[in-house]
């Protein structure tokens, strides 16, 4: 099965000298899967947690391709057990409130992408339901 991320690693892991909770903030996606490639993860394992191809997980490690989309920063999230706060994506209760099909809109909400985390303002988890509702 290969090396297992280790959740711990957002909160004290290290690389290249600086704090692994700076490149978090920072939404530094290529240094997240430098790091974790470092600490023995293949490019496909990463890819398959976060649901990119393997050549996209290799070319983003590498900066030839950029992370902005806010979907794909979630599912890199999600999928490497990364506290949605930690890359300011969100607050738990939003994640429950999506999932459970609630929103400001009724129960049109898309319940189909999990959130979770905590931290954020009201306004962004009113813009994250609005976004994941159309």
């Amino acid at each position: 099965m290969g090396v297992q991320v280790d959740p711990e690693w957002w909160s004290s892991g290290v690389w290249n000298g600086r704090p692994i909770s700076e490149f978090l903030r920072q939404r530094d996606v290529a240094a997240l899967f430098r790091f974790l490639h470092a600490r023995g993860v293949s490019y496909g394992r990463i890819a398959a947690l976060v649901g990119v191809s393997p050549n996209r997980a290799a070319e983003i490690a590498k900066g030839v391709r950029q992370v902005t989309a806010y979907e794909v920063l979630e599912r890199i999230a999600v999928g490497l057990s990364i506290s949605r706060p930690a890359m300011g994506l969100g607050r738990d209760e939003d994640a429950s409130a999506v999932r459970d099909g609630s929103s400001a809109f009724g129960s049109g909400g898309r319940a189909d992408r999990p959130l979770a985390g905590d931290g954020t303002s009201m306004e962004v988890s009113g813009l994250a339901r609005l976004r994941l509702a159309m």
